[in-house]
């Protein structure tokens, strides 16, 4: 995991750790971009340990309409960001998840972090 540009240590999180999860669709947008993309930048621009966005096969939400290729020939599958960090930091840019997500759903839920591997990087940011 990176934090501001430094390998962050396994041990570094010394508060319980959690996971925020964002339900939207592939085809929510944040002005002309992609929500789960601009979400994704967003939270490593503020320092959060890890944000990915996962298309979904299928899916449905509060609406009831069932999103997937199986399901309809308008394919707009579900998109689950999953971000980690502690709950304090997760609290903090709640306010902003909150103005970029327009409809869809938010869960925080208590996470352990069990292991991370981190392969050193050169200056530059590439494989040392």
């Amino acid at each position: 995991m990176e934090q501001c540009g430094e390998v962050m240590d396994q041990n570094a999180m010394t508060e319980p750790i959690r996971l925020l999860l964002i339900f939207i669709n592939e085809s929510d947008l944040w002005r002309d971009e992609p929500l789960y993309e601009v979400i994704v930048r967003r939270m490593r621009e503020l320092g959060i340990s890890g944000a990915t966005a996962q298309k979904g096969l299928a899916g449905f939400g509060a609406h009831l309409v069932v999103s997937g290729r199986s399901f309809f020939t308008d394919y707009n599958p579900p998109v689950t960001i999953t971000i980690v960090d502690t709950e304090s930091r997760l609290r903090a840019v709640f306010p902003e998840i909150r103005s970029l997500v327009r409809e869809g759903l938010v869960v925080m839920l208590p996470a352990e972090l069990v292991h991370v591997s981190v392969r050193p990087t050169s200056p530059d940011g590439g494989p040392a």
